[in-house]
């Protein structure tokens, strides 16, 4: 069996070893929900805001990390009145 890769074929062993001397590096967007019971507040005591964004910092995050990822090259975190907290890292 061949493959067609880079305009030419090859077959299954050659196509391996290619993998093996490739590096390649992924962009990945890992996004994380959760509910917080203490952030919760009733949208209409404040002027019917019902979600806030916050500096990552103020809000506890789930020790969940990537191996070799980069150190919150983007980090966002929403929270929302019914506890419900998203935060978005790239």
């Amino acid at each position: 069996m061949t493959y067609n890769v880079f305009g030419g074929t090859l077959n299954l062993a050659q196509l391996q070893l290619l993998a093996h001397c490739i590096q390649c590096s992924v962009d990945v967007l890992c996004v994380q929900s959760w509910k917080d019971p203490q952030l919760t507040w009733d949208p209409d005591s404040y002027q019917g805001l019902s979600e806030i964004r916050l500096p990552i910092e103020y809000v506890w995050t789930p020790s969940i990390v990537l191996y070799n990822k980069y150190d919150r090259l983007y980090m966002r975190c929403s929270v929302y009145n019914s506890s419900r907290v998203l935060t978005a890292s790239m």
